[in-house]
């Protein structure tokens, strides 16, 4: 089992990034060969949410020591041949194996696999492959597919055929039960330098259900077969004052939710 973990709220007693990892993922840990997120270059294809701990030179050489790789996130919706042009550097800086890039647009994917050959590359939960057919297709261009966080205790689980090339979620917050993942697309304009605009969150207008955080149980029969899994931030010092972390049976369903609606893709 090999995990895949967000180093976007990073904490600890230290400034060094594995001490950082220890604390921030505790008993998860042991087992995290990839970290994702931002380094210290600039990028215009760079998604998710802009404020975020910046991955540095030293960063990157204290988890290769550790033989821990990093992925870039370049998420961003919109691909242009300027952004890519000015994220070279970025990708210079970390191609070599073990390192990848996470990313949702299929020409950004080719465009790496084609130029950066040492690098994996990965498609976004983002990408929303919610079926088997979805998931087949794009692992015609990626190396891996990250399945939705709504997927992550669903029996289509069950259904996928090339297990060991899909990403699973080993916990999950808001973006769990969200009807609208409408955030993405804006934090993507954001970092674009497009101007701030509204969007729909479960969150804040109260949607959310309950309990808003939990982690799978990935002893389940359900993960057999699978080898790859995505940890978000685990917020371990709330853990460690006692708020409770649920497991998944007490996850919401989706079945509200039609495979083929706009709320699911």
């Amino acid at each position: 089992m090999k995990y895949i973990a967000s180093s976007r709220s990073l904490r600890g007693p230290s400034d060094n990034i594995i001490e950082r990892l220890e604390y921030s993922y505790g008993d998860a840990f042991p087992s995290i060969s990839v970290i994702f997120g931002f380094t210290d270059d600039n990028s215009r294809l760079y998604g998710g949410r802009p404020r975020a701990y910046r991955v540095t030179d030293k960063d990157l050489h204290d988890l290769y020591d550790q033989g821990i790789g990093f992925d870039a996130t370049l998420t961003n919706h919109v691909f242009t041949e300027d952004a890519y042009e000015d994220t070279l550097p970025l990708l210079k800086r970390i191609h070599r194996k073990g390192n990848g890039v996470v990313c949702t647009h299929d020409e950004l994917a080719r465009r790496v696999k084609e130029d950066f050959p040492d690098l994996t590359v990965r498609a976004s939960m983002i990408k929303h492959c919610n079926t088997a057919e979805k998931i087949d297709k794009a692992l015609q261009v990626y190396d891996y597919v990250t399945l939705p966080v709504y997927l992550s205790d669903n029996d289509i689980l069950r259904e996928i055929s090339q297990k060991e090339r899909v990403i699973i979620f080993a916990n999950a917050g808001c973006a769990y039960s969200c009807k609208y993942h409408a955030c993405y697309e804006v934090f993507s304009a954001r970092i674009r330098g497009e101007p701030n605009k509204g969007y729909p969150c479960s969150s804040k207008m109260g949607e959310i259900k309950k309990p808003v955080y939990q982690e799978f149980d990935l002893s389940s029969p359900m993960y057999d077969g699978y080898e790859w899994f995505k940890w978000v931030p685990r917020n371990v010092t709330k853990a460690l004052r006692g708020v409770k972390y649920f497991p998944a049976s007490t996850a919401v369903s989706h079945s509200h939710i039609p495979e083929d609606s706009p709320e699911r893709v």
